[in-house]
């Protein structure tokens, strides 16, 4: 959850978000049972929904798709992320191509506050070298004072990012810098051992003093992550 204010009229709101398969006021309207994104915007002084201006968003495709993570843009009070994994095509919400035979994608989308619609949204895959499903999912992200959006995930059982190196085995973190004006990817690793790491949820990403990176997790691997 999210404090933003609206630039039209200076009003605050609490933007909230999550997934679901249901239906109903605070979720918008969804086309079939499968999972979908949403995002609420309620009057933090009163926990309600706003009485003025877009109060709900549903995020998705024909395929199951979940958010994971949101975080604010402190750079433009028009703009927020969310980020998740998806089974469908979030970058062309209304293909009906299917990613179920590689399982859930990664992706990161920019929002508008004005009306919680999108700006941009980017969708990452993975590969297994032996073949099968793979999982991929977006948990946190960050922004920088440029503007730059960092996002980190969780890719699951070996599998390999689309633009990174491959695994060394087990589940491994990722994380990505994009450009905030319109995604475009500066660049990506993938970080791990041959245990499983994982991304520490809810604060797996802060900066330091000098706005380097931090990455927070956990691994019952090797001692040292190797960054690749």
């Amino acid at each position: 959850m999210i404090l933003k204010e609206l630039p039209s009229s200076g009003q605050k709101l609490l933007i909230a978000a999550g997934s679901t398969r249901g239906e109903g006021e605070g979720y918008g309207t969804g086309a079939g049972d499968d999972e979908d994104g949403f995002l609420t915007a309620l009057d933090p002084s009163t926990g309600r929904l706003i009485s003025s201006g877009k109060s709900n968003h549903r995020i998705g495709t024909a395929q199951d798709d979940i958010i994971a993570g949101i975080c604010n843009d402190p750079n433009d009070e028009e703009s927020f992320y969310v980020v998740g994994a998806s089974k469908g095509d979030m970058e062309d919400p209304g293909s009906t191509v299917s990613t179920a035979s590689r399982g859930l994608e990664a992706y990161v989308r920019k929002n508008r506050v004005s009306d919680l619609g999108e700006h941009w949204t980017v969708q990452w895959g993975a590969t297994k070298s032996t073949g099968g499903t793979a999982t991929a999912v977006a948990m946190e992200c960050l922004v920088n004072r440029n503007g730059d959006v960092y996002v980190a995930g969780v890719v699951q059982d070996g599998a390999s990012m689309e633009g990174a190196l491959g695994s060394k085995g087990g589940d491994d973190i990722f994380v990505a810098l994009l450009n905030g004006d319109d995604g475009t990817v500066k660049w990506m690793v993938q970080l791990g051992s041959a245990g499983n790491e994982h991304l520490a949820r809810g604060g797996g990403l802060a900066f330091d003093p000098s706005e380097d990176l931090v990455v927070f997790g956990d691994t019952d691997g090797a001692t040292r992550i190797c960054r690749q």
